[in-house]
């Protein structure tokens, strides 16, 4: 639960952006958003988005965090998951990391959410394409140290960004598999369209 603080503090942000954010957001649209001025607004709307408030999203689409030009040579960040504590390191070049960077967290609520009912001490979990672990890292804090998830993921650059993230966090519960899953064994050429998305392979 967050503090009087924490909960002062986003009502001031929520005032600020209501009453400051579309109508420069627009204006940042229309020119790219690489000035100090529109960091600044970002970094604002991240702290407001962490707190999950209204219009949260619609201001960080407004911020152009969902326009891949705009983040090509973006940098690799880190920041703590809001859900589960654990520290997150964030390629924002890539476009769901991008968004769990903002948001602090992985972008699909309902999928979290049935997480942490339908896990519990000691159970196993099978995460069929890990990714980086952000789906992984929410199973690890709902099995604890006596459960097991079990994490697949083929792609090397994702495998390796999902192994720092077990080992910066001492996770002892995930297992990193550099595999993908079928219905036979077999060695097949895996495929990813581009940096955008890392997690878009494809075997063929």
């Amino acid at each position: 639960m967050p503090t009087r603080a924490e909960v002062a503090a986003s009502r001031a942000l929520r005032f600020l952006v209501d009453r400051f954010a579309s109508r420069y957001a627009r204006r940042a649209a229309d020119r790219g958003i690489h000035r100090r001025s529109d960091q600044c607004l970002r970094a604002l709307a991240r702290i407001y988005a962490r707190f999950e408030l209204p219009r949260s999203v619609e201001i960080l689409e407004a911020l152009r965090v969902n326009d891949p030009r705009q983040w090509v040579d973006a940098p690799t960040l880190e920041c703590r998951g809001c859900w589960h504590g654990y520290t997150l390191r964030l390629d924002l070049a890539d476009y769901f990391q991008r968004w769990a960077y903002f948001l602090s967290r992985y972008h699909e609520v309902p999928l979290q959410v049935l997480l942490r009912k339908a896990l519990h001490p000691g159970d196993v979990f099978v995460d069929g394409g890990a990714n980086i672990g952000l789906v992984a890292l929410v199973a690890a804090s709902r099995v604890g140290r006596s459960g097991r998830v079990l994490a697949f993921e083929p792609n090397p650059t994702a495998h390796e960004r999902l192994r720092w993230h077990v080992q910066r966090n001492r996770i002892v519960s995930i297992q990193p598999l550099p595999l993908g899953l079928s219905d036979s064994e077999e060695s097949l050429l895996l495929q990813v369209p581009g940096r955008d998305n890392i997690g878009a392979g494809t075997f063929c």
